[in-house]
């Protein structure tokens, strides 16, 4: 996402923004990955139970997965 100010930023974009698509094989900063009942369901259950499984075991993982700080 690049703001209005024209600097990428982080998080779902708003009034102003515009969507970057990273080209040529650049990486991007976000993955945005909603649920899907129809074809992936309880993906996002298993994304956050295999993150709570690393973790546990001693591998490096996030530890806060929404990064707007929402309950």
């Amino acid at each position: 996402m690049i703001g209005s100010d024209g600097r990428p930023k982080p998080g779902l974009g708003g009034d102003g923004d515009q969507i970057a698509i990273p080209m040529d094989g650049a990486p991007s900063t976000l993955i945005v990955k909603p649920d899907n009942p129809h074809h992936l369901s309880g993906a996002v259950e298993n994304e956050a139970y295999c993150l709570s499984l690393a973790t546990a075991i001693g591998i490096e993982a996030v530890k806060d997965l929404d990064p707007w700080g929402c309950p």
